[in-house]
């Protein structure tokens, strides 16, 4: 609410025809009324919520992308950082393993920690840094992630 702006995906819902293409909409809650822009990502949006980035107009969010048809099909189109301000996909991690979604930004919003579905219940997490795009992996013994690839819950152990 800081940014007034928000982000909602089409895919969790049906769309109507006139935005059956739109991937996403983002409005702005500055301008009266509200204006909204559909946007179209680089791969389908997953389900997974999105992650506002703590301190900008960023948010950073998973994708799928399908190859033939059949279990197994659907596989992790990368972890995207889109600008609210200006539209503008900047992809943070490529694509990989059968799902990847976003887990939570660093409190100072230059690090975001995300998943990777390797197979049902084994996941690889990494916290990406999104100025340089390094990619630090997360502890390989941290591999379960719930039978649908679900985390539940995150801490920090010091």
């Amino acid at each position: 609410l800081a940014r007034q702006k928000g982000a909602a995906p089409w895919k969790s819902c049906t769309p109507p025809a006139n935005h059956a293409q739109d991937d996403l909409t983002v409005v702005d809650f500055r301008a009266t009324p509200p204006a909204a822009y559909y946007v179209f990502a680089p791969f389908d949006p997953n389900t997974w919520p999105f992650m506002f980035r703590t301190t900008s107009s960023q948010l950073a969010m998973g994708t799928t992308r399908t190859e033939g048809a059949g279990p197994g099909s659907v596989r992790g189109g990368g972890i995207w950082l889109l600008n609210l301000d200006t539209l503008a996909f900047d992809e943070l991690l490529p694509a990989a393993g059968a799902e990847q979604y976003v887990l939570d930004w660093t409190e100072d919003g230059r690090h975001v920690l995300t998943a990777t579905v390797e197979a049902m219940g084994f996941c690889n997490f990494a916290a990406v840094d999104a100025v340089t795009k390094q990619v630090v992996k997360v502890t390989p013994d941290l591999r379960v992630c719930g039978a649908n690839g679900e985390v539940i819950g995150w801490t920090v152990v010091r």
